[in-house]
């Protein structure tokens, strides 16, 4: 991988610099879609690879939004949504609020950084996606 920190201060242009490939393609939000989707999202089935390991996974957007989802938009959410994945279902519940789909958004999280670490590892370039998703 040939992107550092340094080299690129965005979001965009690290994962440019790193040869992340990435296709997003509009589906039907499915039936197992988390129920805050349902009329007010788009579903996107994306698949992300890097130095031959892949990725997919489902990304929902708010119907408001106008472009389709970038490289960016998709790992910023993924980054997210791992730096959530080691809380306790309790620490989760506590923080963010206990309702029906609260051990469903927690096991999301929890999937989501598998996908991440398998793609980037656990090391400079995870840290690195934190960083500056952190800021996106």
């Amino acid at each position: 991988m040939n992107a550092t920190l340094e080299q690129e201060q965005t979001l965009e242009g690290y994962l440019v610099g790193l040869g992340l490939k990435f296709k997003a393609q509009e589906v039907d939000v499915p039936d197992s879609a988390p129920e805050w989707t349902k009329g007010r999202a788009r579903a996107y089935r994306v698949s992300l690879s890097l130095n031959g390991k892949r990725a997919s996974t489902m990304y929902y957007q708010g119907r408001g939004i106008q472009h389709e989802p970038r490289p960016a938009d998709v790992i910023a959410s993924l980054i997210l949504d791992s730096s959530l994945a080691d809380y306790s279902i309790k620490e989760f519940g506590d923080e963010f609020g206990w309702n029906e789909l609260t051990r469903d958004i927690h096991k999301v999280c929890k999937r989501n950084k598998v996908k991440v670490v398998r793609l980037f590892g656990q090391g400079e370039v995870f840290q690195a996606l934190s960083e500056l998703a952190s800021s996106y």
